[in-house]
């Protein structure tokens, strides 16, 4: 979150300990949907591709606080890889809406920890891919542990990968994803 959104919302923009800056990042299970919360989002998601890719974005571009219902219901719409994919390049590449980003941020935060990986995994590609804040991105990567998508861009990192070089790959990605949403939405039709 920028500087700017933490002063309008009355928090420090700079906090005065790494504790404090952390904190900023730390989980939130208290928040997490319940399991009946979860079931009942089982029962919303949508039965496309494409309808799953927008739903995940209108909740993550409609409020900056979401509800407990579309916490879920984000949360299980970004188990499915390419839902994921389709989410991390639109909040990347298309001109960067931090309010989404953001959200997105503090829903891998405060989900069931089964469903946290691939969150928290994607919050953690689209929020390096920004060039954001590096303490967020490692917080992330923590929160993800093993997520195949994560360990990426860990080892992209570790590199030395500047972020324009992921939002080229996820620009291009974003082309083949909307093809095989076309593509599987088209055999279901």
């Amino acid at each position: 979150m920028i500087e700017a959104d933490l002063v309008r919302e009355g928090r420090l923009a700079v906090a005065d300990t790494r504790d404090a800056v952390l904190s900023r990042f730390a989980l939130r299970p208290d928040l997490a949907p319940s399991d009946e919360d979860l079931a009942a989002a089982q029962v919303r998601q949508p039965s496309t591709l494409a309808a799953a890719c927008r739903r995940a974005l209108e909740v993550l571009q409609g409020s900056s606080v979401p509800t407990v219902a579309e916490r879920a219901d984000v949360a299980l719409l970004l188990q499915e890889v390419t839902v994921r994919d389709f989410t991390i390049a639109k909040l990347a590449c298309d001109p960067v809406d931090r309010g989404a980003i953001e959200t997105l941020v503090q829903i891998a935060r405060s989900v069931p920890e089964d469903l946290r990986p691939r969150l928290a995994g994607a919050a953690a590609a689209v929020t390096y891919a920004i060039g954001d804040n590096p303490v967020a991105v490692w917080a992330l990567l923590d929160h993800a542990g093993e997520d195949s998508l994560a360990q990426l861009v860990a080892a992209g990192i570790d590199t030395c990968m500047p972020p324009t070089v992921l939002r080229e790959v996820l620009a291009e990605a974003l082309r083949e994803i909307d093809e095989r949403i076309r593509a599987e939405d088209g055999a279901v039709a």
